[in-house]
């Protein structure tokens, strides 16, 4: 499972509901600025928390997907080169 992303998610999902509150609430620029770093650095940690949690308890999941992917693909070219024999074969014998 991929949970790269989360810490940013939740960050940026915190600082986007601050800053309409902060608005809302007509901040000074300093205060607001100050409350804002405060409130991304706490969230950051949260989204951390979550990465980690999510890493422990779904990890598994990711590693079996990937490990099929590749057979596929060798199966999806294998056709395509077969493909690609049949229409040289059907030209060959149009001649």
């Amino acid at each position: 499972m991929k949970t790269d992303q989360v810490p940013a998610l939740v960050t940026l999902s915190a600082g986007a509901v601050y800053c309409v509150v902060g608005l809302s609430q007509h901040l000074s620029g300093f205060t607001f600025a100050k409350e804002l770093l405060i409130v991304l650095i706490v969230f950051y940690a949260i989204g951390s928390i979550i990465k980690i949690i999510l890493d422990k308890n779904f990890g598994d999941f990711g590693e079996t997907e990937e490990t099929e992917e590749p057979e596929e693909s060798e199966n999806e070219e294998s056709e395509e080169k077969e493909d690609i024999d049949f229409s040289e074969k059907d030209n060959s014998q149009e001649s």
